[in-house]
């Protein structure tokens, strides 16, 4: 289903598809995100800017490369250059 996604986004630029993958993938990203920060909104914002990253790049995605999960896990982005913990 997911590689269905993918294609329709590609190809028509369905949101529908795109909201298909987010909630698919959303909750699993943004605990790891949570675990990560310790942080509520910080979660919530990287969580959001991962996506944004992930939609951004799927015109350039190809199956034959490796599978969506690994490309899409492989490395999140960070927030900023701000060392962890320093949330100000």
């Amino acid at each position: 289903m997911e590689e269905q996604w993918i294609r329709e986004i590609q190809r028509k630029g369905s949101r529908t598809a795109a909201d298909h993958l987010i909630r698919a993938h959303y909750d699993e990203i943004y605990h790891f995100v949570y675990r990560q920060t310790g942080h509520k909104e910080d979660a919530m914002d990287l969580t959001q800017s991962i996506f944004l990253a992930m939609l951004r790049a799927l015109p350039t995605y190809r199956a034959e490369r490796g599978a969506f999960r690994t490309c899409f896990t492989a490395s999140p982005p960070t927030k900023s250059s701000t060392p962890a913990g320093d949330h100000t």
